[in-house]
């Protein structure tokens, strides 16, 4: 099955044009800003989702290639094993810290109509500094 990914998960990330940044200034209700402000949450997600998966990706494969090598051959196996386990361990945190911060943020505006943009806004702010780190982790391993 061949499966298509958008070309802002095969190259970097030009955060001067970010592709969650979809018009939403032209909302003009306090509704279609939530909407849109939550449809852009939803895409830096993704892009953050995907790069953890990419990541992910590169040390399965080195710690599979570990397994079919001689144990003298590989010094740093254990190394690669916590480095892949710190990295699952990682996301699982800043997942949690991510939905602490956006808690704080919707107690702060007890539940009024501008509570969804304000706390959609927390999230997609601690997704993109999480995709940063992400994807410059993703680009040293590349040019290794």
């Amino acid at each position: 099955m061949l499966t298509f990914l958008p070309s802002y998960l095969l190259a970097q990330i030009d955060f001067e044009n970010p592709p969650w940044e979809i018009g939403c200034d032209t909302a003009v209700t306090q509704t279609d800003m939530n909407m849109c402000s939550g449809k852009m949450a939803t895409i830096a997600d993704s892009i953050m989702i995907e790069l953890f998966k990419k990541n992910l990706k590169y040390y399965q494969k080195l710690v599979n290639e570990m397994d079919e090598t001689p144990e003298s051959d590989y010094p740093l196996e254990d190394e690669f094993r916590l480095t892949l386990t710190t990295l699952e361990q990682s996301q699982e945190s800043f997942k949690k810290y991510r939905d602490s911060l956006c808690e704080f943020e919707a107690a702060k505006w007890a539940g009024g109509s501008i509570t969804p943009l304000m706390v959609n806004g927390t999230f997609l702010s601690a997704t993109v500094d999480r995709i940063k780190i992400l994807e410059a982790e993703y680009e040293f391993n590349m040019n290794k």
